[in-house]
C-alpha cells in the first residue's frame, strides 16, 4: 500500500491532498491522484470526515493510476462525492497519510487541527457505511457472511432513516406550521395520560415529536457511526463550515447551530420525545446531546483563537468521553489538537496505551496538585459490565470509552460526584509531583476511617433496590427507624434523617447542589410518607426537591453500613472488609481493596463513596484531636 507514497517535508507543514477524478457513470472504478501541498500556500480543499468501519481493505481503486485498496465506507463515500464532470479536492486521511509510516503518522496527526481549520468545508459522511452495516452481523472472517443484497438492504433502510431525520428537522427548524400542529396536537393528548414528570409540566405548552421522527432524528444526531468516531469530535470542533452528508442529501451544520443557540432555547426546549409509563423528555438532552457538545467545542475553539479561552486537556477528554477509536491510544492523541494548555504529551504511536494513560494521570496530579482525578474519576465504570484494564494500576485512569450507558441519555451522568467544589472531605492538596515507584506503585497519604460490613449484593438485584423502605429493612432489621431516640454518632443527628440524606447522598441535582436547611426540613416530609408505604404514589417522589439524586442513587449504588456504624452510598462493586479511606488532595473518600504484596501493606482504588457526616472536613478535625491518624498509603 506504500508504494505510492513519496516522502513529505517535515518543516513547512507539507500534506498530501487527493483529486477525486470525475465520472459521468456512479459505478465506474474510482480514479483520484495523490499530490503534494504546503498549509502556508492555503491550498483550496475539501475535507472528509467518515467512519473508516471494519479494518478489511477489499475495494479496489486507482491512486495515481496504481491499484490500491479501500475500506467499503471510504470507497462508497468517494463514490458519492465524486463529481460527473470536474475534479474534486479532498483531505481524505486513509489516503493522504501513509498509515505504514509511524513517523509521518506522528507527525500529520499533529497537523490535524490545521488540516481542518483552513480547509473550505468539511464533509461529514453520514452514510451509507456498507461495512458498518456487516459488521452487525458478526464475525466476518465466518463463511456464512451476509450477501450483498441483505447488506445492501440494511443500509439503504439506514440511509432512508438518515435523510428523512434530514428532512424532519429541516420542518422544526424552519417552523413548518403543520408539523408542530401536529406536534402540539400530541402534547394534548398526553395531558390526559397518566404519566411521570416533573410538577408544573402540565400546564406549558411543548410539541411532542411523534416515535417514528423520534426514531430517525436520534439515528441522524446521535447513534449513526460517525458520532461514535473519536476522530471526527476534532475534525467537527475545527472546521468553519460543515456539511453532514447522506447519500445525495445535505445539512448544513449553521442550521443546527442556529436551533441550539441560546438565544433560541425556549423554542429548542419545547420539544419532547416520549419515554416509558406516558413520560416526556427533552429532545434537545436526549437527540441533540452530541451534536450540542460537538457545538460547544466550535464555540470553545472560536474562544481560543481569540486568546478569550484556555482549553485544558481533562475538560476536552471529558466532553468526548463517549468517542471509541479502534487504536487506544486515539481516545487521547485526536483530540490533542483541541488542548491550547501546555501539556508534555507527544503523539507517539511506539508508546504503549498503558504508558500514555499513566503519563496523563500523573500530569492531572501534578497540574493539579490533587487527587480528583482518582477519587472522582470520570471515566469511572462498573467493572462488572464489562469496564477496566487489567494492565492499568488501579490510580491510572482508563480513558477508554466504557460508560455503562450514554451521557446524554437523561442528563445525568453515572459519576457521584459530577460538581467537584461541594464536598471536600479531604484537604485541597498533595504533595506533588507525585511519587510513582518503578513498579507502579503510587505513594500517597490520607485516614483509614473504616472497613466494610456486609453488603447485601444479591438484595439490590431485586425489589429492595427500588425503596429506600427496603434498606431500612434490611440494614436495620425493623420496619421503621425511631428518629427521636437513635442518633447518628457522626453527626449527632437522628438516624432516620440519617439515613435518608444518606440515601440522597445530601444533594439535589441536576446540577448537583448540596441541600438546604430548608430543603432537608422539606424532604424530610415526604420521606416519611415515601417510606410509610411500601406502595407509595409515584408523584409522591417528584416534590422532593432530592428525587433526582434518589432515583440516580437506588439505580446505582448500593447503600450499606460499616462496621462502627457509618452510613454510605457506595459501588457494586464493594466487598465486605473493603476500606474507607480520605486521601489528602481528595475531595471525595474512597473504597480501597487491601492486600499483601511482599509482606507490605498494599491498596488498590476500588471508586469514590458517600459516608455521611465526612464530607467537609471532619477527617481533619479529628485528626487534630487525636481520633484518626494520617499514614502512607501505597496505590497499586
Amino acid at each position: 500500500m506504500s508504494t505510492i507514497y513519496q516522502s513529505l517535508s517535515l518543516d513547512r507543514q507539507g500534506i498530501r491532498l487527493l483529486r477525486l477524478h470525475p465520472s459521468q457513470a456512479f459505478d465506474d472504478i474510482i480514479r483520484c491522484t495523490l499530490f503534494p501541498v504546503y498549509l502556508e500556500d492555503e491550498p483550496e480543499y475539501e475535507a472528509l470526515s467518515y467512519v473508516w468501519g471494519p479494518l478489511r481493505f477489499t475495494q479496489d481503486i486507482l491512486v495515481d493510476e496504481k491499484p490500491f485498496k479501500i475500506t467499503k465506507n471510504l470507497e462508497c463515500a468517494l463514490r458519492h462525492l465524486r463529481h460527473a464532470s470536474s475534479d474534486r479536492v479532498l483531505w481524505v486521511d486513509a489516503l493522504c497519510i501513509n498509515q505504514t509510516d509511524v513517523a509521518e503518522r506522528n507527525y500529520q496527526v499533529t497537523l490535524m487541527k490545521e488540516i481542518y481549520s483552513r480547509c473550505a468545508r468539511d464533509l461529514a459522511w453520514l452514510g451509507p457505511n456498507p461495512g458498518g452495516v456487516q459488521s452487525k452481523f458478526g464475525n466476518l472472517s465466518s463463511v456464512e457472511e451476509p450477501g450483498e443484497e441483505i447488506v445492501s438492504k440494511a443500509a439503504d433502510e439506514l440511509l432512508e432513516q438518515l435523510q428523512a431525520g434530514m428532512r424532519i428537522f429541516r420542518k422544526i427548524y424552519h417552523h413548518d406550521a403543520e408539523s408542530l400542529d401536529d406536534m402540539l396536537e400530541r402534547w394534548r393528548s398526553y395531558q390526559h395520560k397518566p404519566r411521570s414528570g416533573r410538577k408544573g409540566e402540565q400546564n406549558t405548552k411543548h410539541w411532542v415529536i411523534s416515535c417514528s421522527d423520534q426514531t430517525a432524528l436520534h439515528y441522524l444526531f446521535s447513534s449513526a457511526p460517525l458520532w461514535s468516531r473519536i476522530w471526527v469530535m476534532q475534525e467537527l470542533s475545527c472546521a468553519n463550515q460543515v456539511l453532514l452528508v447522506a447519500g445525495n442529501e445535505m445539512l448544513d451544520w449553521g442550521d443546527i447551530a442556529s436551533f441550539l443557540r441560546d438565544d433560541n432555547k425556549p423554542y429548542a426546549d419545547a420539544f419532547h420525545v416520549t419515554g416509558g409509563h406516558y413520560s416526556l423528555h427533552g429532545a434537545v438532552v436526549s437527540i441533540f446531546g452530541k451534536v450540542q457538545t460537538i457545538q460547544q467545542q466550535r464555540r470553545i475553539m472560536g474562544d481560543v483563537k481569540e486568546g478569550r479561552y484556555v482549553s485544558k486537556l481533562i475538560d476536552v477528554l471529558a466532553r468526548f468521553q463517549y468517542a471509541d477509536a479502534s487504536d487506544q491510544r486515539d481516545v487521547v492523541y485526536g483530540l490533542l489538537g483541541l488542548v491550547s494548555e501546555k501539556h508534555p504529551l507527544k503523539v507517539d504511536y511506539a508508546k504503549p496505551a498503558q504508558e500514555l494513560f499513566t503519563d496523563i494521570t500523573r500530569f492531572f496530579i501534578d497540574s493539579t496538585a490533587n487527587l480528583d482525578i482518582i477519587c472522582q474519576n470520570p471515566w469511572d465504570v462498573l467493572k462488572e459490565r464489562g469496564g477496566g484494564s487489567e494492565k492499568l494500576p488501579s490510580w491510572v485512569v482508563d480513558f477508554v470509552n466504557r460508560r455503562r450507558f450514554s451521557v446524554f441519555r437523561s442528563g445525568l451522568e453515572s459519576l457521584l460526584f459530577a460538581q467537584r467544589g461541594i464536598f471536600s472531605a479531604g484537604s485541597p492538596n498533595c504533595v506533588v509531583p507525585c511519587n510513582v515507584s518503578q513498579d507502579g506503585l503510587l505513594k500517597t497519604r490520607g485516614v483509614i476511617l473504616d472497613q466494610l460490613a456486609s453488603v447485601h449484593h444479591e438484595d439490590f438485584k431485586q425489589e429492595v433496590q427500588h425503596h429506600p423502605r427496603k434498606w431500612m429493612q434490611l440494614y436495620f432489621q425493623r420496619e421503621l427507624l425511631d428518629e427521636d431516640s437513635e442518633v447518628y454518632q457522626a453527626t449527632g443527628e437522628p438516624l432516620y434523617r440519617a439515613f435518608w440524606r444518606t440515601m440522597v447522598m445530601d444533594c439535589k441535582s441536576y446540577p448537583m447542589k448540596r441541600l438546604s436547611s430548608e430543603e432537608v426540613e422539606a424532604d424530610e416530609k415526604i420521606f416519611r410518607q415515601l417510606i410509610a408505604s411500601d406502595t407509595p404514589e409515584p408523584q409522591i417522589q417528584y416534590d422532593l426537591a432530592s428525587w433526582l439524586m434518589l432515583s440516580r442513587s437506588m439505580g446505582n449504588w448500593l447503600f450499606t453500613i460499616s462496621k462502627t456504624g457509618l452510613l454510605l452510598m457506595t459501588t457494586r462493586q464493594a466487598q465486605e472488609d473493603d476500606v474507607l479511606a480520605i486521601l489528602d488532595g481528595g475531595r471525595v473518600p474512597c473504597l480501597l481493596r487491601p492486600f499483601y504484596e511482599n509482606n507490605e501493606l498494599r491498596y488498590r482504588m476500588v471508586h469514590s463513596v458517600y459516608i455521611h457526616g465526612y464530607m467537609d472536613g471532619k477527617a481533619a478535625i479529628e485528626v487534630e484531636e487525636g481520633r484518626l491518624q494520617k499514614q502512607d498509603i501505597f496505590l497499586a
